[in-house]
């Protein structure tokens, strides 16, 4: 087989240089359109501490499972370039390219490019996971491109029989990066060592030294065990996530570029299309599988070493429904985004065999244009913070129910001393599934200096406050658990927002025995 060429081409720069004018596009548009969510603005809080010592301290007490190296990049990032909505952004759209950029290098090792180009362009253009966190501030972006980099020293470490010492080196420091970027990368870095033993089985050798040198990156995880603890306490005594369904995971395998139709076809007849729709895609996922290993055997060593890779990467997430079902709950979309690239690889060696001839060009051009088009026809979702502060009038305290409402009304209003949340375990527990990791993220934000003034304990405010409003949410049960099924208190709404939310005025007509 004719070995491609690893030098890059103008039009191969030309290409991905307008994949990357195309994904910072993308961001930009999108950007004004989108208020940042709860997570988001996390990100925005932490990223824009004045003291990066107070920073650490508090990422390694509060829960909430991020990781020190994204904070060690968008830290510095923030007090460059600013900590509004577009700079954090940016940020994540800068490490969606540049992984892309990485992977397209590494493909290119292996196959010619026109089908690499197929393979990347397919998944950074066209799967709605990779365009969602295109624009958002938080650490996907670094994740998505640390795994892209993990791949690339995984090749360098497989095709040698003795890898020199920086092949060694490399491949340590990506998993220890690959772990630091994400709570639950040790996944993905446990499926890479497994693809290295397969492949040297292929190889008919043992390299024990390799192996070794893989595992050990993971031990920087040990710096952060306060860290892990703190965000398994946040879960307990449930996690906010549930478990995933048949839905899920057939939408998690169309990559994000059917969710729409799948998610209606399943939910609209179950029994009847539901079925037939799994049946189908468990049927293909067989034969990919089964295609692929038998293709094991006519590739060369650097493909067929990606081509291990890319399969275990795209079986990983069953891996995901496994331990949710046996332990807690993970199975979350962006929490398997390495596996896109196990679907870059697919497609690009599918193209390689299958795609001929000057269309595929067309196709790439094609491909360019989608994430602009997502930025335009995304769906613009938004709460309404000037028509809550016009309804609000006077001097009350506004009682957000919701923690998401919250720290989107402190972020986007211009009367934010007085907003506040509410905080009580018992409550917690009787609300929603999310309510109780709520109740311990935000308690815990408090603990660390943030939000410290906004951020209240219920006992002590309705003891202290006869009147006040209430901001009602469909996500909440706040309001229905303490307020409307108790008689000590009267309340009247007085404006609906548009996003499905009452404003509400409460007044406490009697005393709380708890006040005493």
């Amino acid at each position: 087989m004719r070995q491609p060429a690893t030098g890059n081409s103008r039009r191969e720069l030309l290409l991905y240089g307008a994949a990357t004018v195309s994904l910072l596009l993308s961001c930009i548009l999108w950007s004004p359109r989108k208020q940042q969510w709860v997570d988001e603005i996390f990100t925005r809080t932490e990223a824009s501490d004045p003291s990066f010592t107070h920073l650490f301290h508090a990422l390694r007490h509060m829960g909430t499972a991020e990781m020190p190296l994204f904070y060690l990049t968008a830290w510095p990032w923030a007090h460059i370039f600013g900590h509004s909505d577009l700079s954090l952004r940016l940020y994540s759209s800068v490490a969606m390219c540049a992984a892309m950029l990485v992977l397209a290098t590494t493909l290119r090792q292996c196959w010619p490019s026109r089908p690499v180009a197929i393979g990347v362009l397919t998944v950074w253009c066209g799967s709605a996971f990779i365009s969602m966190q295109n624009v958002e501030g938080r650490c996907y972006g670094l994740y998505i491109l640390v795994a892209a980099l993990a791949v690339a020293a995984y090749l360098r470490a497989a095709l040698p029989a003795s890898p020199s010492r920086l092949a060694l080196f490399l491949l340590t420091a990506s998993q220890a990066a690959l772990v630091l970027t994400h709570i639950l990368a040790i996944i993905y870095g446990a499926v890479m060592l497994v693809a290295l033993v397969l492949f040297d089985a292929f190889r008919r050798r043992l390299r024990p030294l390799v192996y070794l040198c893989h595992a050990s990156g993971w031990l920087m995880l040990l710096l952060w065990i306060p860290a892990i603890h703190a965000a398994i306490e946040v879960g307990r005594p449930r996690s906010w996530i549930s478990l995933p369904t048949l839905i899920d995971v057939v939408i998690f395998y169309t990559f994000g570029m059917f969710e729409v139709p799948a998610e209606h076809i399943l939910s609209a007849s179950p029994t009847i299309f539901g079925a037939a729709e799994i049946i189908v895609f468990v049927c293909i996922l067989a034969v990919q599988i089964a295609a692929l290993v038998t293709r094991l055997r006519l590739e060369n060593d650097a493909q067929r070493a990606l081509l291990i890779l890319g399969s275990l990467f795209l079986v990983t997430p069953l891996a995901f429904v496994a331990i949710s079902y046996a332990g807690s709950p993970i199975f979350i979309y962006r929490y398997m985004l390495p596996s896109l690239i196990g679907l870059a690889i697919l497609l690009t060696s599918l193209s390689f065999r299958f795609l001929k001839g000057r269309y595929i060009l067309l196709v790439c051009a094609a491909l360019l244009t989608l994430p602009v088009i997502s930025a335009y026809i995304a769906p613009e979702k938004r709460l309404d913070v000037p028509h809550v502060e016009e309804a609000a009038g006077n001097n009350l305290p506004i009682v957000a129910a919701d923690q998401h409402d919250f720290f989107v009304l402190l972020r986007y209003s211009s009367i934010r001393q007085r907003y506040v949340y509410l905080l009580d375990g018992e409550t917690a527990l009787h609300g929603q599934r999310s309510a109780v990791g709520d109740f311990h993220l935000t308690r815990a934000y408090r603990s660390q200096g943030y939000y410290a003034s906004n951020i209240l304990d219920q006992t002590n405010f309705l003891c202290s406050h006869s009147d006040f409003l209430v901001l009602d949410s469909p996500d909440s049960t706040w309001f229905d658990q303490t307020v409307s099924s108790s008689t000590k208190f009267s309340w009247k709404v007085i404006a609906e927002i548009s996003t499905k939310r009452r404003l509400i005025a409460v007044r406490r007509i009697t005393p709380l025995p708890f006040c005493s």
